[in-house]
This record gives C-alpha cells, sequence and structure tokens, in this order.
C-alpha cells in the first residue's frame, strides 16, 4: 500500500493548499468536487484501517495462542473481538478501494493487486477466526432479541 501511495503522490498535491486554491476551487464543477471528494474519503478510509488492521490480527493470533479452550463458559474470546475489528477495517478497505479504482482506472494493475491482497487476507482471518463475525463488540453491535 505504501508502494502505491508513493507512486501516487503526484495525483494527491502537496498536503497544504496552494495560493489561489479558493479562486480555482470555486471554478472547478460540483462533479468534479464531489468525485475528489469520493476519493479523498475513499483514501481516507484506507489510511485509517492501513496500521490497525495488522495490529488487530496481531492481537487476535496472539490471543488466541493465550486462550484457555477448556474455559469456555459461553463467554466470548478477545482473539475473536480483535479478528471482527479486523475484518471489518478488511470490509471497509476492499470498499474504499474499490472507490480509488473507479475514481483513477489507470492505476487499475496496481489497486486490483491491493484488492485480491485483502480478499485472500479476509478469506485466511475468517478461516482462522470462525466466530470472529459473530462476536458482539459491547456498545457497538446490537444484539437480535428474540420474541
Amino acid at each position: 500500500m505504501n508502494e502505491w501511495f508513493e507512486s501516487a503522490r503526484g495525483l494527491m498535491g502537496p498536503p497544504e493548499a496552494e495560493p489561489g486554491a479558493e479562486a480555482m476551487e470555486a471554478s472547478v464543477d460540483a462533479r468534479a468536487r464531489e468525485a475528489q471528494t469520493t476519493l479523498d474519503d475513499a483514501l481516507e478510509v484506507v489510511r485509517w484501517y492501513q496500521h490497525q488492521i495488522y495490529v488487530k490480527l496481531m492481537r487476535a493470533v496472539r490471543g488466541s495462542l493465550d486462550d484457555d479452550p477448556e474455559n469456555e463458559e459461553g463467554f466470548q474470546k478477545d482473539s475473536d473481538g480483535s479478528a471482527k475489528v479486523a475484518l471489518i477495517g478488511i470490509d471497509r478497505s476492499l470498499a474504499a478501494w474499490g472507490g480509488v479504482r473507479r475514481s483513477l482506472p489507470f492505476f487499475e494493475q496496481e489497486t486490483v493487486r491491493l484488492l485480491l491482497h485483502l480478499e485472500r487476507l479476509r478469506r485466511e482471518v475468517e478461516k482462522a477466526f470462525p466466530q470472529a463475525r459473530a462476536f458482539i463488540r459491547p456498545g457497538f453491535d446490537r444484539i437480535a432479541l428474540q420474541s
């Protein structure tokens, strides 16, 4: 991913607005601004999850090594919770990279490579932590009430 951002550096522009940017912004039509906002949002999502996925996966793996298999009295495993957060990050990253791919078709090959990597990672995490998606995160996930 860092390689992708390095290769796309020229497209992202300088980190700070250049002088006269406000006047130039006023001349850009609404559709172009909306497309740029969508791309900016997608790139922000990608950057947000870039390191978080790794950190949560490492916590899940380490936690699974520490899990006590005899202590399964209906309690959720911390490792499944960490894996779930990683899976959410992977899902959102896949969606964001899809948006980047649509916005920047000339980076098709590099973007598809990242999408494939994330998809393989998602399958492996789901295989290693089959209960992760069912993990209920207090304060985040709702429990379906049965009547």
